[in-house]
């Protein structure tokens, strides 16, 4: 017989069945927001068939192990999956950056994405064409086509790609000089890679972000950066060739910058090897230059005239001026160190003429620099000289075109260092032409003086230029800081007291003796502005005012904000036009709408000024002109305001 069940068990059992299926859901939950956690940080493991997983392995190897695969590297099949040769392709593109092996299947994975309508293969098939820009210099185009690539994995969620995306906009951005986008673009792609599992990336990160701080000669952060990166390729036993070079090459470059003599040697040694490895031939001019070097500081030059010549013929090779160049800048060096002094002129003037036709200042600079010093060895001082002269200026056109200026105390240091070697030189040919008036058993001796005192120089001069260089991002900035505190105001942009100095100066140099009108202008009611509108329309007051005082102006007057909204004004003027000038400047800031906040704002000023013969009486007489423009300012404030008053009793 049924027996309907009590009333709290009936309770009891339906809320039990509801608590385990709310536990069952949130289970489900969890393990979906897991696996939607774990595709985010590797994509391709979550979106590739098992039965296509070798390919990925591949893939992944032609990062890590480029140098293990490549003897195995699989013959195609066109019976495989789209997936399959898509990840065959890039794996191979891999190798013939990393390990240098010849193409093995030329056809397009861009056609197999579009063809099966696969994105994230479309992404990474448009990555690798940012690349070849990249590689090729054009920055812009590569930049715009990696923006399309973001896009595209930020929607389908292909974190993988879009940390090595951001990682070449870095690279751009680098390229570029804007270091400091370039130093924000490595920082996110490092926080992507943190989070999944391409450690080769963050390695490659690592070392990237050291490279900034070396550009900026930040020695202590780059060696935390370089080492760090260094850990990571070694905890994970990789075997990448091209990365590999790339991180002793910047280790070698820091260990010279703080002295560590051995163990840059080492990695000089440790980057060439691996250099000559890869299909990269950028990297390996870079690192058979930095080998020579090497070779050169510890006097063994015949092996680095092995290796520059070496560089030279491979250079050649590749029809590439740039690396010719570079090539031939080293080669200078090895035959100065060889005495060789006709083949270094030759060399070294090879290697102005290209980095003149790339408008390459850094590069001609040194390599004017060598040809300076092969001048002296000859004994031909003027040239020598000349080529002084020359490089100096490159170096300031250099800082101009940078738009950063040296600090003013390391100029006239700069400059005086100049004189004193041209001095030296000229005293030194001026010997030379009284030694050999003398008899021959001083010629001897006479050369060895010589070689003594140009060595001495040449000493002084490489010295000084490391300090400079080691000091010179530092200075400008202090420098560039400096003159805009010293002579500008930052609200206005108009100049300030501390130019006035500057300006006299500049007035003597023309000798302008016309007469001139100082004028003390103050804004009326200022503080009753502030007070009703704020102190950002104050501010905002200033500013317009300071436009429509500037359009007053002719080139050769001077307009200052003296201080709070205070204005100064030095105008020529004829005594007779005196008043029409400041009725007009009255005017037309009684004319002007100001507005704040859809609201008009009431200006006015008033004005108090003299007149005065010239320039050059005024700069004698500041302080009493002053005062008595000030008396004026003070009696059209106590007549009204909204007036100028001129203090005719001024003398």
């Amino acid at each position: 017989m049924y027996k309907s069940m009590p009333r709290s068990f009936k309770s009891f059992l339906v809320v039990s069945i509801v608590s385990l299926v709310s536990i069952f859901m949130s289970l489900q939950c969890h393990s979906k927001l897991q696996e939607a956690e774990f595709c985010a940080d590797d994509y391709l493991s979550c979106n590739i068939n098992k039965s296509d997983a070798s390919f990925l392995n591949l893939y992944y190897d032609s990062f890590e192990r480029p140098e293990v695969i490549k003897s195995s590297f699989t013959d195609w099949r066109q019976w495989w999956s789209p997936q399959a040769k898509a990840l065959y392709i890039f794996s191979q593109n891999n190798l013939i950056q990393f390990a240098g092996i010849t193409p093995l299947v030329t056809e397009e994975a861009l056609a197999i994405g579009r063809q099966y309508n696969i994105d994230w293969i479309i992404a990474e098939a448009y990555f690798y064409e940012a690349q070849e820009l990249y590689s090729s210099q054009q920055l812009i185009q590569s930049e715009s086509l990696l923006n399309d690539v973001l896009e595209m994995v930020e929607r389908i969620g292909y974190n993988g790609l879009k940390g090595r995306v951001y990682n070449l906009l870095g690279n751009i951005s680098f390229d570029q000089t804007n270091l400091k986008k370039a130093l924000k673009y490595y920082q996110i792609a490092y926080q992507l890679f943190d989070r999944n599992k391409y450690a080769i990336q963050m390695c490659i990160i690592l070392n990237n972000i050291s490279t900034v701080y070396i550009h900026t000669e930040d020695w202590k952060n780059a060696d935390i950066y370089s080492k760090r990166s260094l850990k990571v390729y070694q905890n994970h036993n990789f075997s990448n060739s091209l990365t590999e070079a790339i991180l002793y090459t910047n280790a070698s470059v820091i260990d010279t910058a703080l002295g560590r003599e051995e163990s840059q040697q080492r990695n000089v040694e440790l980057a060439f090897d691996r250099a000559m490895k890869t299909g990269s031939k950028q990297l390996q001019f870079k690192t058979m230059v930095n080998l020579a070097d090497n070779l050169l500081n510890q006097g063994e030059t015949e092996d680095a005239l092995d290796i520059m010549i070496r560089c030279l013929s491979l250079a050649r090779e590749e029809s590439n001026p740039l690396f010719t160049a570079y090539c031939q800048e080293s080669l200078a060096e090895v035959y100065l160190a060889k005495t060789q002094l006709e083949l270094a002129i030759l060399s070294a003037k090879e290697a102005v003429g290209i980095y003149t036709d790339h408008n390459n200042v850094p590069r001609i600079i040194y390599a004017t620099d060598i040809i300076s010093k092969i001048y002296e060895q000859k004994g031909r001082y003027d040239e020598a000289l000349f080529e002084y002269k020359k490089m100096a200026t490159l170096e300031k056109k250099l800082i101009l075109q940078s738009r950063e200026k040296e600090a003013l105390s390391l100029k006239n240091q700069f400059d005086r260092k100049l004189d004193e070697q041209e001095l030296l030189l000229l005293s030194a040919k001026n010997d030379i032409q009284k030694l050999q008036i003398q008899a021959q058993e001083f010629r001897e001796w006479l050369y060895f003086l010589l070689f003594i005192i140009i060595s001495f120089l040449s000493l002084i001069s490489y010295r000084k230029y490391k300090k400079f260089k080691i000091k010179h991002s530092t200075l400008q900035q202090d420098h560039a800081k400096l003159e805009v505190e010293s002579t500008h105001d930052p609200l206005t942009d108009l100049y300030n007291r501390r130019y006035l100095d500057t300006w006299f100066s500049y007035q003597e140099e023309t000798t302008n003796n016309k007469p001139h009108l100082l004028a003390i202008i103050d804004v009326d009611y200022f503080k009753k502005i502030n007070d009703q509108y704020g102190h950002e329309a104050g501010d905002e007051v200033l500013r317009e005012l300071s436009t429509i005082l500037k359009q007053q102006l002719r080139p050769e007057d001077l307009l200052m904000r003296w201080g709070g909204e205070e204005f100064v004004m030095i105008i020529s003027a004829p005594e007779a036009h005196i008043k029409e000038v400041l009725e007009r400047i009255r005017a037309q800031v009684e004319q002007t709408s100001f507005y704040w906040a859809g609201q008009r704002v009431p200006v006015t000023v008033s004005i108090g000024a003299i007149a005065e013969k010239s320039v050059s009486k005024l700069a004698l007489s500041w302080q009493s002109a002053m005062e008595s423009a000030d008396q004026a300012l003070y009696q059209a404030k106590s007549e009204g305001r909204n007036r100028f008053i001129v203090n005719d009793s001024y003398q």
